[in-house]
């Protein structure tokens, strides 16, 4: 939510400033969600959330009100779409249905061979080259590698620092 704020609220007012300076004023849980759902509507936008059944509580905040999506506007502004990725294991995943605005896709899991494709996708050249098998196994063993985000995020993350740094 604080990057969240703090992105439309540099977009809205032209200015850079660090999450603490720009959140100063907001430190219990209530003031943040009240904050994040004004913020929404400052400036046309995107937020993409991957994996929110992984948010844990924070600010001392009960699990079931986060887990419940209670920090999302009842009413989401006309100029703002939300984009969440959720197993239907989880808590998120019922009270995501329950709301009335939403559309539910179902995606399947990706096959390994589509995995693959998307890390290439990002890669000049053959993505084993690049990790090797032993990296490439690592990588598929992480269940996060069944996220499209998660890898093309990880390809541009690697392809950035490759030049400089071992990637190991």
């Amino acid at each position: 939510m604080r990057r969240c704020i703090k992105t439309l609220r540099e977009a809205t007012w032209k200015t850079k400033c660090t999450s603490s300076e720009m959140l100063e004023d907001v430190d219990t849980y209530k003031g943040l969600v009240e904050t994040f759902q004004s913020s929404l509507s400052l400036h046309p936008c995107v937020v993409v959330i991957d994996s929110v059944n992984d948010i844990k509580y924070g600010m001392h905040e009960d699990i079931g009100q986060v887990k419940g999506l209670g920090w999302l506007p009842v009413v989401i502004p006309l100029t703002c779409h939300i984009i969440i990725s959720t197993r239907r294991s989880d808590l998120t995943y019922k009270a995501i249905q329950q709301r009335g605005d939403v559309t539910i896709v179902k995606m399947p899991s990706i096959d390994l061979q589509t995995r693959e494709n998307i890390l290439q996708t990002y890669f000049e050249d053959n993505v084993v080259n690049i990790l090797g098998r032993d990296h490439l196994s690592k990588v598929w063993a992480n269940r996060l590698s069944e996220r499209p985000l998660y890898l093309a995020t990880l390809s541009h993350l690697i392809m950035s620092c490759r030049d400089s740094h071992d990637i190991n």
